[in-house]
Formats: structure tokens, sequence, C-alpha cells
């Protein structure tokens, strides 16, 4: 049986993206960004904006190992996503 020194073991070591939440048209989106441009996933998830055709609606959008270009055009166009209310 191994036991490991939880003392010396740091899981943000081993952690790629950061995540935090924020307001985008009306509805609370997690973000995600890679702690290292190039390397990981830079993206949106809405768990829920709205209700279409009597089911909750969800919805993500994401790219893996963007450039630091495409990851600024990205987290720009994330900004701007509009969802209609029914």
């Amino acid at each position: 049986m191994i036991i490991m020194n939880t003392k010396s073991w740091d899981p943000d070591k081993f952690r790629k993206n950061n995540i935090y939440w924020d307001t985008i048209s009306g509805y609370e989106a997690k973000i995600i960004i890679p702690i290292r441009s190039g390397q990981g996933t830079t993206g949106v998830y809405f768990d829920s904006c709205g209700v279409y055709y009597n089911q909750k609606a969800n919805f993500n959008l994401y790219g893996n190992n963007l450039n630091p270009t495409h990851q600024k055009e990205l987290l720009l166009a994330i900004q701007t996503l509009k969802f209609k209310k029914e």
C-alpha cells in the first residue's frame, strides 16, 4: 500500500485551465481559459440559456490549444453572444 503525503502534493500544478463566471446576454456563463496560452481549452458554457420547445437549452463553444491571437478573438466573440428570449 502506497501512502502519499498530501501536504507536498499541489493539485494546481496539474491544472491546465482557469475558470470564472460571467453574465452574458442575461445568462450565467462559465468561461474557461488556459493558464498557458496555446495549451488548453478556451471557451464558454451556458447551463441554461432559455427554454426552447419546452426543454431547457444549454450551449457551449470552445477551442483547444489556440494561439494568443485566436484566443483573444474567441473571448471577444463570446462576449457578443445573444440569446433570443421566448
